[in-house]
């Protein structure tokens, strides 16, 4: 699902930087982003559908023909072209996306709901919460647990050998008959189980693009009325995190909780996604 592409240019670094990342924080906006500053070098790759702004336009400095692209105005006061859908620049993230999603018309909908269990100080715990509350939300349908631990306690049986690692590896191959998330799954009890990276090489092979296909085209389209991802780090991408509906914390029993829930939401200004902290809940 995960094949368009959207091309914004803004003669802005910061700005383009900024808005890509907030786009791609939404699991279900279906669009690839690629970001260009100058103009020249956008129009070379031929884009379907460009988001530009009136500062690329006005350095460009002729008329803009790209034979069977759709193009978006980035209003920011430099330029006006006539009859060209447009979106004020300089607004909240949030306004702007909902504005581009109005034009584009594109955002995945869904039913099942997607649960983080985080806990750095323990991940036996962490599974041991995930499986709790995977109990709790039987009615919703089926559960499948995604233990991104670096040690699961879970034992795999026959499928003890095969993780996302795999899986990924399968889907990059873009074969015929590629591997279902099916074909991973251990289920012990009422719960289905996968397991995660089994080593932080193939984890770091993982694009964030990659990432976002498997929360729409499988997650999003799966049998399950929850999936609960297990966290005893901070995973790959912190989208991973963003994309779930609640993240359930607990901080450790040590007496280095409070050190570590501070920390974390240093991080999370410094990274610019307080709206992190809104989702969280403290076990």
């Amino acid at each position: 699902m995960i094949g368009k592409q959207l091309y914004i240019c803004d003669a802005e670094p910061v700005y383009l930087k900024r808005l890509a990342s907030y786009l791609n924080r939404h699991s279900g906006f279906l669009w690839r982003i690629k970001t260009y500053t100058r103009l020249e070098d956008c129009v070379r790759e031929r884009p379907e559908t460009l988001l530009v702004s009136g500062k690329a336009l006005a350095e460009y400095g002729e008329a803009l023909n790209i034979p069977g692209c759709r193009i978006l105005f980035l209003e920011d006061g430099n330029y006006l072209p006539g009859n060209i859908p447009s979106i004020k620049k300089y607004q909240s993230a949030r306004k702007l996306y909902e504005e581009l999603l109005e034009i584009l018309g594109d955002e995945v909908e869904r039913d099942t709901e997607i649960i983080a269990v985080y806990d750095p100080a323990d991940g036996v715990a962490a599974e041991r919460d995930a499986i709790e509350i995977a109990e709790t939300k039987q009615e919703r349908g089926e559960t499948l647990l995604i233990l991104m631990t670096e040690f699961p306690a879970v034992l795999f049986g026959e499928r003890a050998g095969e993780s996302l690692s795999e899986w990924f590896y399968y889907q990059r191959q873009r074969r015929e008959g590629k591997k279902k998330l099916a074909d991973f799954v251990y289920r012990e009890g009422d719960i289905d189980y996968v397991r995660g990276f089994r080593a932080v090489y193939d984890m770091q092979e993982t694009e964030l693009a990659d990432w976002r296909a498997f929360f729409t085209d499988e997650l999003y389209k799966s049998r399950y009325g929850t999936v609960i991802f297990v966290f005893d780090r901070l995973p790959p991408y912190i989208e991973l995190m963003l994309w779930c509906d609640a993240v359930y914390v607990r901080w450790g029993k040590d007496g280095y909780e409070e050190r570590r829930r501070q920390a974390f939401e240093k991080m999370a200004g410094y990274m610019g996604v307080n709206e992190l902290l809104e989702k969280m809940m403290t076990n």
